[in-house]
């Protein structure tokens, strides 16, 4: 079990009946940036969070948030999860599982170039929207099963003036 631990690429970490680490993980600490005084085996996942806390991890509102939903969860016995950039800039997916032992099972996974890709093509999505809405001429793309999927702004003005020129005739 060792050996898979300190090989996996997310990090791993069981909170007894009690909340406290039962099993070590270099790689939640080095994810999350703790140093091994404050998150070894025994330590209590409320001083853990506290910790973070006070070095400034939960810095928006969003983040306090999460972390106290969280909290709540693990201690109801409750699957979570969040998302937040860590103080090194990070970010990092969290997951908890229940067991049926009352022992919880948490992952972390660093997704920070899931983030920035996704970043990327939305800034792409958005250029390429900004292009295709500036051409003067109407661009129209359509499913393979004939629904339209987009319209640049040209095409929707000169469907909008033909719907009212139709209208306002006397045909």
């Amino acid at each position: 079990l060792r050996a898979v631990i300190d090989n996996m690429r997310d990090g791993v970490m069981l909170l007894d009946r009690d909340r406290r680490w039962a099993i070590d993980s270099d790689r939640v600490r080095e994810l999350v940036g703790l140093p091994k005084e404050i998150a070894h085996v025994g330590a209590r996942s409320a001083d853990i969070r506290d910790f973070q806390k006070a070095r400034g991890d939960f810095a928006t509102a969003e983040d306090q948030a999460a972390i106290d939903r969280t909290m709540v969860d693990i201690r109801s016995d409750r699957s979570t999860s969040y998302i937040r950039r860590t103080a090194a800039g990070r970010v990092v997916e969290f997951k908890s599982y229940p067991l049926p032992n009352g022992e919880v099972l948490a992952t972390y996974r660093d997704i920070t170039e899931l983030k920035e890709q996704q970043a990327e093509l939305e800034a792409a999505r958005a250029t390429m929207r900004t292009v295709l809405d500036n051409m003067t001429d109407g661009v129209m793309l359509y499913e393979a099963d004939g629904r339209r999927s987009f319209a640049n702004r040209k095409m929707m003005e000169f469907h909008a003036d033909r719907k009212s020129t139709r209208l306002n005739s006397s045909h």
